[in-house]
């Protein structure tokens, strides 16, 4: 089993924090993966919360993630199907630290495929989802400036 806990102080509030999060068609430019969308939300939900789905290119690899919970303090959501990692599901809890703060806490859990160690997948992971929310975060930091 492979579970991931990344934390990253972000310099926005919660809203701004999850916004960001949740402009799939922009997150590019914080993850390294191509992003396109499948479909927008629910209707009556936050702009690319509950039901989006969004198609991701990560070095060749494609796949879906679906968003299952989406406000201000915290966002879930799953690969849809079981590649390329089985019951993988993300949670991302956004915590307000201050007036211009937020801490994030980027937890997953999934299963690696078996060819592949779960230690490794989870040091891949963590990398990635740390380089994300730096780069969220030197956003934040410049726009401030």
């Amino acid at each position: 089993m492979v579970n991931v806990d990344v934390v990253q102080t972000i310099a926005a509030v919660p809203s701004e924090v999850s916004k960001i999060l949740l402009d799939h068609q922009n997150a590019g430019q914080f993850f390294d993966a191509k992003f396109s969308m499948a479909k927008t939300a629910d209707e009556g939900e936050v702009f690319g919360g509950k039901g989006a789905i969004r198609n991701l290119n990560v070095a060749g690899v494609k796949f879906s993630e679906q968003i299952l919970i989406a406000n201000d303090n915290h966002i879930r959501y799953a690969i849809v199907g079981d590649r390329p990692l089985r019951g993988h599901q993300g949670n991302i809890y956004l915590e307000e630290q201050s007036s211009s703060s937020t801490l994030v806490r980027y937890t997953i859990v999934c299963e690696a495929p078996k060819w592949l160690p779960d230690k490794l997948v989870e040091f891949l992971l963590s990398q990635a989802m740390k380089k994300a929310l730096v780069k969220i975060n030197k956003h934040f930091l410049a726009l401030a400036n």
